[in-house]
This record gives structure tokens, C-alpha cells and sequence, in this order.
């Protein structure tokens, strides 16, 4: 047994035990060198556990202590809480800890048993993660955003070229057309009708010529 308390001392994660009432009964050495520091006590019994109410950063405190209340209410903690834990030298760390009952050979409560591991370079990972990704999307926007125009400007050079095309084969097709009836006119004015008839051809002419200028600019 006094082999495994030295294992258990040493053990690289913070341990310790509670009381059912939630009084910290005991602490490893691992968790005292994190709290204190190398010149800390060996144990540490903190009935009122104010060293670690007052390691617990302000802000994860509240819930950590609704977690550890509801535990020791005897609600199952639902799975591993993260919380930031101040160091002897002021710096806050990130652990994940875990707590379960033990009880006797009847199945009474004895006390309760506690973990936290340090996950201060997984949360840092985490962020950096987290930052990698928001760069990719950012990167993953500028290029739908990108795409969006080069698609937008392709589709309108396509409908350009589509009415360029339409509007060559008019044109084509209004031009053989204009030919027809500007022929048949200029034949119509050799044959020297009526001044009232030569008058209305000229007018066709007129207008036959203007519609071949329009022609002429909606081929091109």
C-alpha cells in the first residue's frame, strides 16, 4: 500500500480526494508543486477548500462548483469538465478533471476521488485550429466570391456573344430583304410613274436606305 500511495503521489496529474461534504481531504504532490510550488507542503488538507475555490479562474468558477455540487448531490457528472486552474506563479492553466464515489463493502459513500489533467497544449492546439480554419474560410469565401464573379462575367460574355450572333443573322436576313425591295423600287422609278407614285417611291427609297444604316449598325 505504501508503494501505490508513492505511485499515486507521483502520478503526473493533479489528485485528490473529498470528503462527502465536498472538504478537500487530500491533495498529491503533483497538484501541491502546480498550487504552491516546490517549496509547498507535501499534502494538504483544505476542509474549506478555499485554495481551490481561489485557483479556479473567475470565470470557470461558477460552473465548476455547479458540476462539483451536483456530484457530490450524488448526480452523475456527465462527462470530463474544462476548466483554468491558476499556477503558483500566477499563470492559468487549462485541465480537464473528472471526479467518482467510492464506497465500502456496503456500499456506503466513503469519500470522493478527483483528477485533472493539464490540457493547456491541447486547448492551444484547439485555438490554433480554430484559427487555421477561420483563415480557410475566409480564404474559402474570397474564392466562391471569386468564382461567382468570374461565372457572373462568363455568363454575360456568352449572352453578349449569343446576341451578337442573333443579331448578325437579322441583320443578314434584313439585308437581303432591304436589297429586294430597294431593286424593285429603283425599277418602279425607271419606268417614270405618276408625279404623286414617284414621290411615294422616293419616300420608300428614303426609307429603305435609313433601314439599311440601321442594319449596317446592328451587325456590328
Amino acid at each position: 500500500l505504501l508503494a501505490l500511495a508513492r505511485i499515486i503521489d507521483h502520478v503526473p496529474h493533479n489528485i485528490w480526494l473529498y470528503s462527502i461534504k465536498g472538504e478537500v481531504l487530500w491533495t498529491n504532490s503533483t497538484s501541491n508543486r502546480f498550487t504552491v510550488g516546490e517549496n509547498g507542503r507535501r499534502h494538504i488538507v483544505d476542509l474549506a477548500n478555499t485554495r481551490h475555490i481561489t485557483n479556479v479562474h473567475p470565470d470557470d468558477l461558477t460552473d465548476a462548483a455547479v458540476v462539483m455540487a451536483q456530484v457530490i448531490s450524488g448526480k452523475a457528472q456527465p462527462r470530463p469538465q474544462r476548466y483554468s486552474l491558476r499556477r503558483h506563479d500566477g499563470v492559468f492553466h487549462w485541465f480537464e478533471f473528472s471526479m467518482c464515489p467510492v464506497h465500502d463493502e456496503q456500499g456506503q459513500l466513503l469519500y470522493w476521488v478527483g483528477t485533472s489533467i493539464n490540457i493547456e497544449h491541447i486547448i492551444a492546439q484547439e485555438t490554433s485550429s480554430q484559427a487555421l480554419l477561420a483563415s480557410v474560410q475566409k480564404q474559402l469565401t474570397k474564392v466562391t466570391a471569386e468564382l461567382d464573379t468570374y461565372h457572373q462575367r462568363n455568363l454575360d460574355e456568352e449572352k453578349m456573344a449569343l446576341i451578337n450572333h442573333l443579331s448578325g443573322g437579322i441583320a443578314h436576313d434584313l439585308n437581303n430583304l432591304l436589297q429586294v425591295m430597294g431593286t424593285c423600287t429603283e425599277l418602279a422609278l425607271l419606268k417614270r410613274p405618276e408625279a404623286a407614285v414617284e414621290t411615294k417611291l422616293k419616300l420608300i427609297a428614303d426609307c429603305i436606305e435609313r433601314a439599311g444604316r440601321l442594319s449596317s449598325q446592328l451587325a456590328s
